[in-house]
Order: structure tokens, then C-alpha cells, then sequence
């Protein structure tokens, strides 16, 4: 399911951008997840105590899209994906570092760092959209 909705989101966007300014973007995307990524796992000590913020700011965030689909404001959408940017790659610093210290399931820990990746990708795509003039 998730693949599917992936697959349309990222051919408008791919048709949007161009192909050039579409992978671009992709390997920006993956770019940032891999430094917070190294930056969670070696240079993080401990970042359990990130956890309940970063899901209040989640909460926050799902709330806010929500109220954004009444309020057709294009820099509050933008506001909204720019949290959603930053709060993904916390949420990736944080999944990489209870992986350092063996907090985790496989299974878990997978689907974390796939959706963190998602996300990242789409709010990224999203941002070039935006900016594309």
C-alpha cells in the first residue's frame, strides 16, 4: 500500500521537478538520513530522553496537518513540511542511537528507519516543489 501511494506521490513530483532536479533532491534526501544516521549511532552518547518529545511533536505535527487541510495558507503548509523535515531526521538521530545501544526489535527498528526515510524523501520533494520558481 504503502508503495503504491509512494509511486504516484513520486511520479507528480518526478514530473513536477524534472529528472535531474527530482534525483537530486533523492540524493539529498538519503544524504541527510545517512549524517544524522552516523551522527545518532557514533557521536550520540544517549538520546532516550528525545523520545517523548519527539512524539508530542509528532502528535503536534498530525494535528496541524489536519487543520491544514481547511486552511488552504501555503506558508503554513510550508511551515508544516519544514517540521516535519527536521522532526524526521531527529526521529532517524534517535532510532540510529537505540540501535547503538540495542534497544530495538529487528522488525521495529526497519520500519522506523523505512518510514524516517519516507518522509524525509517526501519532504524534501515537497520543499523543491514548493521552491521550484
Amino acid at each position: 500500500m504503502i508503495g503504491l501511494l509512494s509511486y504516484a506521490l513520486f511520479t507528480t513530483y518526478l514530473q513536477n521537478l524534472g529528472a535531474e532536479v527530482f534525483y537530486k533532491n533523492i540524493l539529498l534526501a538519503i544524504g541527510a538520513f545517512i549524517a544524522f544516521g552516523i551522527i545518532g549511532y557514533f557521536l550520540i552518547n544517549d538520546a532516550s530522553s528525545m523520545g517523548k518529545y519527539l512524539f508530542v511533536t509528532l502528535i503536534a505535527l498530525i494535528i496541524a496537518s489536519l487543520i491544514g487541510t481547511f486552511i488552504h495558507n501555503p506558508v503554513f503548509h510550508t511551515i508544516i513540511t519544514v517540521i516535519s523535515f527536521l522532526l524526521f531526521l531527529l526521529y532517524t538521530l534517535y532510532d540510529f542511537n537505540r540501535m547503538k545501544r540495542g534497544q530495538f526489535s529487528a522488525r521495529e527498528m526497519g520500519f522506523n528507519l523505512f518510514i524516517n526515510l519516507l518522509n524525509i524523501i517526501q519532504d524534501t520533494l515537497s520543499l523543491a516543489n514548493r521552491f521550484k520558481n
